[in-house]
Formats: C-alpha cells, structure tokens, sequence
C-alpha cells in the first residue's frame, strides 16, 4: 500500500512550508519510504475521507460569511440566504479538531522528546508568520490611504505576534490563528514534557 511519512502526510492534507509541504507534502509515496527515527508511517490513502471532511468544512466557513456578512452587508439584502447557514461558523471547530487529530497521529511517537520541538514550532512559525505580515502591513497602508490611521502600538504588537486580545484584531479572521497558535505552544510543551504539557492543556480546556 502507498504510505507517507508523518511531514508529508500533515502536509498532503493541510499544505505548508518548504519544508513540510510543497513536492514532498502532496505526493503520495508509492512505496514505503526507508524507517526514519520518531516518525511513523501512517497510510495515507485510509485518511482521505479527511480531505472530504475538510472540503465540507470550507464550505461551511463560506456560506456563513456570505450568510451573515456579504449578502446582508455589502449587497444589503437582508434575509437572502437560508437561516441554517448560520451555523457555518461550525466549520473552524471542525477544522481545529481535524488538525488536532493530524497532528496527534503523526507527532504522538514524539512525546516526552524535546528534540523535536524545536522542529515542531519552526515549521508552523514559518507557515503563519511570513505570510500573516505581508496581508497585515498591506492591510495597514490600506487602511491608512483610506484615512482611518494607524493602529495604536499595542494593536499592532497583538497583530503581528498574534498575542490574544479581548477585542477585535487588526485582521479579523486572525482571531482562529491566535488559538491555533496557542495549541501548536501547549502541543510542543507536550513533545517537552508530556505531563507538564498534560496539565497545562487540561487548565487552558477547562477554564
């Protein structure tokens, strides 16, 4: 049966840096690849029902928008669209525990190693970040030519490193890569230290 490593199959289903996505993420080994420490095979072709579940939740996520934002708001006619669209927002929920899932399969040989998690953040600080800047410094200008100012520091810090804040950020849908963020910090404190990451993740979930 076809198989992909741990890297390349969280890149297959959720794309990702050079380093993770790219030529080596989407392809789908047609042999097993030679055994490589901490990282064991998954067989991809048994989680493409995933992709599926993906799929359905991107939708979700935009019918809510067009639901709730761009028909009633920009096209300004409210009551276009049906009422159960509403629950679209459902879509980021599923993506979360879809990652969660991923990254417990592929990473869960991981625990307890902190050799890895190094590895582990840099590969998602590199998928968010860069990116995240450039549509925030050009959100910012845009905005500032459009004669709303700039932003004060203390946004702008919160924007930039994705810090959680009780109001609304610069870039609003940034708000779910905030949380992202926070489970990929508690999930690499877990390949640290199992335990301690264990107790954390039980406080944060439980507060």
């Amino acid at each position: 049966p076809a198989y992909a490593s741990g890297d390349a199959l969280h890149g297959h289903l959720f794309g990702g840096s050079s380093k993770v996505g790219g030529a080596r993420g989407m392809m789908i080994l047609q042999a097993p690849l030679a055994p490589q420490p901490a990282d064991r095979f998954v067989p991809a072709a048994k989680l493409d029902s995933l992709q599926a579940v993906r799929a359905i939740a991107a939708i979700m996520v935009v019918l809510f928008h067009l639901h709730v934002y761009t028909i009633p708001v920009v096209m300004d006619t409210p009551g276009a669209l049906w009422a159960g669209f509403g629950m679209g927002y459902a879509g980021v929920e599923i993506f979360f525990v879809l990652s969660g899932f991923i990254m417990l399969l592929v990473h869960r040989h991981q625990f307890g190693q902190p050799r890895f998690a190094r590895a582990f953040m840099s590969r998602r600080i590199e998928r968010i970040y860069p990116l995240l800047w450039i549509v925030l410094i050009a959100l910012i200008t845009l905005r500032y030519l459009a004669g709303q100012g700039w932003p004060t520091m203390g946004e702008t810090i919160r924007a930039f490193t994705l810090w959680p804040t009780a109001g609304e950020p610069i870039l609003e849908p940034s708000w779910s890569l905030t949380f992202e963020m926070l489970f990929y910090a508690v999930f690499a404190l877990c390949i640290v230290n199992l335990r301690l990451g264990q107790i954390v993740a039980g406080a944060w979930f439980t507060s």
